[in-house]
């Protein structure tokens, strides 16, 4: 018997869907799950500080047509504003999300989203007016450990000047109040979200609450929850997703940032079940595999270092959902 092969692009993916009419029908029925791409932003600051330097403009744009071609997802992380010391591949994200804009809008098909990642409000003074302004993406933690490492605050200081962003944005850029997905402007990231590296396994309903308050206070157009070491599993999962649900969170809001470890893929895949069966349809992809998670923070995680969740991974995910559904 032949050995079945999942595809592993989006044209695989759709060729495969001809094979049967009721594939499209189940797809469209789930939500038709989508792709956010995070190659040019954590797939890059993965990459060893010689190879950072060695990367440059150009290879950011053709490795960007290749994603666009190859696996066409709906948006896509363009870079950050990091420290060029600390991700030297960074240093040109402003002049690379300027041609990316620039470039892929004037297309007539192929328009994608593109998102910028800033990290405080000195980073959102420097872009206001800009047309770098239009997808930002921002991030958060639950406990003030892991808070600290990432910039030296406390969760109540980082609340604090998030809401000044929110606010400034609200003032300077747009009403974000008439923007609804799939045309999002402010992706916030809630950084693991079960379990902290630092301090270990957090309280559920402590959870639930922060991504609640979050959701309301902020009203980010996308929630992404990020498992940063690939550490939650089904159960906690589930009891989290659908107490936000129960609390008034839009799963259409909702996103996922997962990760694997390898030859765990099976436990990512259940979550992704898991989150499709509660209408989420956003995922963070990567065309490569290696997280900068991995060689930022290896030694808080798995000691195999969580991977990012692959095209591979994601499509064989969806392919599986859809081969199991009866309806």
């Amino acid at each position: 018997m032949k050995k079945f092969i999942y595809p592993t692009c989006s044209k695989t993916f759709s060729k495969w869907m001809m094979n049967d009419p009721s594939y499209l029908y189940k797809f469209m029925k789930m939500g038709s799950p989508k792709a956010f791409d995070i190659t040019l932003n954590d797939g890059l600051k993965a990459l060893s500080l010689e190879e950072q330097y060695q990367f440059k403009l150009d290879d950011k744009k053709d490795l960007l047509e290749t994603n666009i071609k190859k696996f066409n997802p709906f948006a896509f992380s363009i870079g950050s504003l990091a420290s060029p010391k600390i991700s030297p591949v960074m240093k040109d994200t402003a002049k690379f999300y300027n041609y990316a804009y620039n470039f892929y809008n004037k297309k007539d098909i192929i328009k994608p989203y593109f998102y910028i990642n800033i990290y405080n409000q000195l980073q959102l003074d420097n872009i206001m007016g800009s047309n770098m302004c239009n997808n930002i993406s921002l991030s958060t933690s639950l406990t003030d450990s892991f808070q600290y490492y990432s910039t030296r605050q406390t969760v109540l200081q980082k609340k604090k000047e998030l809401s000044n962003i929110i606010y400034n944005l609200d003032v300077h850029c747009y009403n974000r109040e008439i923007i609804t997905v799939p045309y999002p402007q402010l992706k916030l990231y809630i950084n693991c979200f079960s379990v902290c590296p630092v301090e270990g396994k957090l309280n559920n309903d402590y959870v639930i609450d922060e991504i609640c308050n979050y959701y309301n206070y902020l009203k980010p157009d996308i929630l992404c929850l990020k498992d940063n070491c690939a550490t939650i599993n089904k159960n906690d999962f589930e009891y989290i997703i659908n107490k936000c649900i129960e609390n008034g969170v839009n799963p259409s809001k909702l996103a996922l940032h997962l990760r694997y470890i390898s030859g765990y893929e099976q436990n990512t895949v259940n979550i992704i079940n898991s989150a499709i069966d509660n209408k989420i349809t956003m995922f963070d992809v990567s065309s490569m595999v290696t997280s900068d998670y991995v060689k930022n923070t290896s030694y808080m995680c798995n000691i195999n270092g969580p991977k990012n969740l692959t095209y591979s991974l994601f499509y064989k995910s969806i392919v599986d959902y859809i081969m199991n559904t009866n309806k």
